[in-house]
């Protein structure tokens, strides 16, 4: 029997708390004991349960916190079930797993079911559970149909043109991320990840906006993983967009979401924005034009006089900031002529390897695409 609530409190009716010596156990509580005492019934005391939705939520051995999902004990068995038939083949993925894994008790005499079935069947359970547009589900039900085709249905399968898609806050985000997995695809890093950034035809932008677009997207199934990635600039929003110990946030129906992990040169100011993916001496670099992106620690946090030239920043909020940002605009010489870049201009010389934007290091970046990997994987 399980009971579920909105309420703040769960009713005393059905549960409550009795001390058992210097300890507290939840109990059934007297109104449903009654209840099931009274039909015949006998409550087995140490399978009874309280769980908030801070903790793990199972149902007949599903999680149902947010949405229906298995263990990943469980999706690890499977993976690990195709990988043992691909690499070792049928016969011996099956001896190793009826000696090794298959603790299952039958009746004298009953048969093993074979081993295709098993994994066919544990493949389709997790379909039931997480639904057909699942990309896991999808992945691993491709995989079955490359070792037996005969036991997959090709309508089952959903034709994915892109394995992610990545929204972010906004429109250079894209572009930074874009140049920074072609990068380190030449060298031979995530070279199977393949993503469609978003072109930001949204009529919003900000944090506040990708956060409803999550609330929103996950109300229906998708059939491949879609992606929110979030700055670390806006610390209030944080805790609704992660998960605490955990690399990202799953909404449900493969809408995930994250904020960008902490550059391992950011440690010291860790509200960072991905223009901090650089190294300082990166973001500055000047165009032909003279202009550059600017540090908001490089001006006097009283006058705005820059500390080292002879500029000016006019920006009031972010001179006076404590928290490390980008200088954008609102910084003049002594010809009061605007020397800020842009952020989009910035982006767009990266993304066009320009001269003197062409040798960046984009290392640091490797840790996002970490996190878009292991969400993939899941």
């Amino acid at each position: 029997m399980t009971f579920s609530t909105s309420l703040r409190y769960f009713p005393k009716p059905l549960a409550d708390t009795a001390s058992r010596g210097d300890k507290s156990q939840i109990v059934v509580g007297k109104d449903l004991y009654d209840v099931i005492t009274q039909n015949g019934f006998q409550v087995q005391t140490d399978k009874v349960r309280l769980r908030t939705k801070d903790r793990r939520q199972e149902v007949t051995g599903i999680t149902t916190n947010v949405h229906p999902n298995v263990k990943r004990k469980f999706v690890n068995q499977i993976r690990a079930m195709l990988h043992a038939w691909s690499v070792y083949g049928l016969d011996a993925a099956e001896q190793h797993f009826w000696e090794k894994h298959d603790n299952k008790r039958r009746r004298p005499g009953a048969s093993r079911p074979s081993f295709k079935q098993v994994v066919k069947g544990k493949i389709e359970f997790l379909g039931m559970i997480r639904g057909d547009s699942d990309p896991v589900f999808q992945k691993m039900l491709r995989e079955l149909h490359r070792l037996a085709p005969y036991l997959v249905k090709e309508s089952r399968m959903i034709r994915e043109e892109f394995s992610v898609l990545v929204m972010t806050e906004g429109p250079t985000d894209p572009k930074h991320l874009k140049k920074a997995l072609e990068r380190l695809q030449v060298k031979g890093l995530f070279t199977s990840l393949n993503i469609e950034f978003e072109n930001h035809q949204r009529s919003k932008s900000g944090s506040g906006d990708l956060k409803a677009f999550c609330e929103q997207t996950s109300k229906e199934p998708h059939a491949r993983p879609t992606v929110a990635i979030f700055d670390r600039d806006e610390p209030r929003i944080l805790a609704e967009v992660t998960k605490l110990n955990e690399p990202f946030k799953d909404w449900g129906n493969s809408v995930f979401s994250f904020a960008i992990p902490i550059p391992a040169h950011r440690q010291d100011t860790p509200e960072v924005c991905i223009e901090f993916y650089y190294k300082d001496e990166e973001i500055k670099r000047v165009t032909q034009q003279g202009r550059r992106l600017f540090l908001n620690n490089e001006f006097d946090s009283q006058s705005g006089r820059h500390l080292a030239e002879d500029l000016n920043c006019g920006d009031r909020n972010k001179y006076r900031s404590k928290q490390l940002s980008i200088v954008d605009s609102d910084v003049f010489n002594d010809r009061h002529e605007n020397v800020a870049l842009p952020k989009n201009d910035f982006s767009d010389f990266v993304l066009n390897d320009s001269p003197g934007f062409h040798d960046f290091d984009f290392a640091e970046f490797g840790k996002i695409f970490d996190v878009i990997s292991s969400l993939v994987e899941n």
